[in-house]
């Protein structure tokens, strides 16, 4: 018997600076390896090496200014 993973759950994550992600996650072909940092601190949210692959969207943050990274939260440590 296989397992069904292809529903996601949806979570909230929360960066040590204070700002707030939904966090879900996709299922991809090929293993991806790479990790998620903070847009607006630099901290890591997670790293992973893995078929499913979270995906984190910015709901809001505790701080003013402009994101470190405009290109989102996916960025290689």
């Amino acid at each position: 018997m296989q397992a069904n993973y292809s529903r996601s759950v949806t979570m909230e994550a929360v960066c040590l600076c204070g700002a707030r992600y939904e966090r879900t996650e996709e299922t991809v072909s090929n293993r991806d390896f790479n990790s998620a940092v903070c847009q607006f601190c630099g901290a890591g949210l997670a790293a992973w090496c893995s078929f499913r692959v979270p995906v984190y969207r910015l709901k809001e943050t505790a701080q003013e200014g402009e994101p470190l990274n405009s290109k989102g939260p996916h960025v290689v440590l």
